[in-house]
């Protein structure tokens, strides 16, 4: 696809922001860690995911950007990929194009990607590999999720997330984090029915390897039906699940499906998830948190600023050739 084209498709699947600072929104087997006297966050609000097309062979559930919720503070956009079935030669490809002020996130849950950047950056990722790149200044990248490098049928499942950086990281030199399932830390929790992996921030005293700019908890789990597991969380941290399959129950045993995002208010210190004991699916969550950033925010296209100016002048500085190119 031409660069323009592209470009073009970005702009119509990914809806502009401009949001002030204001209206941003706010190692064990067994279950010893529920607290039953601890104040749990409440629910503030359940967003069902829109399906939105972001290239010609790739469409995804997005949760953040929706009507409902342009963001959660400081995190931009969720994409869910999948799962879907992938015989030999299917699967998406994603032109190169541009990235400036934010940090693209990419959880591989099941299946693979290959990618490349203009930093001379190539990796093939595969189930459970996580891919934190830093567009900071500008960066340009592309990836293949089976369509030309991967010759097996297999499953695709995964999520892209967009954290955006503080003004003034904003021009921070481009980076690229590689982050392989062998070295993210998991353990069992609630006799097993729990499996967490720590991608990013702390649970339990177990720390993720991703290194960020502000403080970030990502959590990638994996809970049986019957399981339960409860977790601190800062009470300044907007926090929110985000569910790939199966579902999960609210405090007052509402069940929330898959393609769903569950917004936690600012009242409490733990998170408590739980799964029906009479399902019969395994649930996958990604569960995220961070500090907000509480600055303007301008988004269009593959860039995030805080202001239309500093938009404007990415696209001219990506035009001029100056964010780089694949090589």
């Amino acid at each position: 696809m031409r660069r323009k084209n592209f470009l073009r498709t970005l702009l119509l699947g990914i809806p502009a922001i401009s949001a002030s600072a204001a209206s941003l929104a706010g190692s064990t087997g067994n279950s010893g860690h529920i607290n039953k006297n601890a104040a749990i966050r409440s629910i503030s609000k359940i967003i069902q995911a829109t399906r939105q097309k972001v290239s010609a062979e790739l469409t995804v559930k997005r949760s953040i950007p929706t009507y409902k919720q342009r963001m959660i503070d400081p995190f931009i956009l969720l994409d869910h990929f999948g799962p879907i079935v992938m015989e030999p030669g299917e699967g998406a490809f994603v032109p190169p194009h541009p990235h400036r002020g934010f940090e693209p996130v990419t959880f591989i849950f099941e299946g693979g990607a290959e990618h490349k950047d203009s930093l001379g950056n190539h990796a093939i990722l595969n189930s459970g590999d996580v891919q934190w790149m830093t567009s900071g200044s500008g960066i340009v990248h592309q990836e293949d999720m089976g369509k030309n490098y991967k010759n097996t049928a297999g499953i695709m499942n995964g999520v892209q997330l967009w954290v955006n950086l503080p003004a003034k990281n904003k021009f921070t030199t481009p980076g690229y984090q590689n982050i392989a399932a062998k070295n993210i830390p998991d353990f069992e929790e609630d006799d097993g029915k729990v499996k967490v992996r720590i991608v990013a921030g702390e649970m339990y005293g177990v720390r993720g390897p991703a290194k960020t700019f502000t403080p970030i908890m990502a959590f990638m789990l994996t809970i049986k039906p019957g399981g339960q597991i409860q977790f601190p969380v800062p009470r300044s941290y907007n926090a929110f699940v985000h569910i790939l399959e199966g579902s999960i129950l609210l405090g007052d045993n509402t069940k929330v499906n898959e393609a769903h995002l569950v917004l936690y208010n600012l009242d409490g210190e733990e998170i408590y998830i739980k799964t029906d004991p009479k399902g019969n699916k395994i649930t996958k969550l990604l569960f995220l948190a961070g500090e907000p950033i509480n600055e303007p925010v301008v988004t269009y296209g593959p860039f995030v600023m805080n202001t239309k100016a500093e938009i404007n002048q990415a696209y001219a500085d990506y035009q001029a050739g100056k964010m780089g190119t694949i090589k």
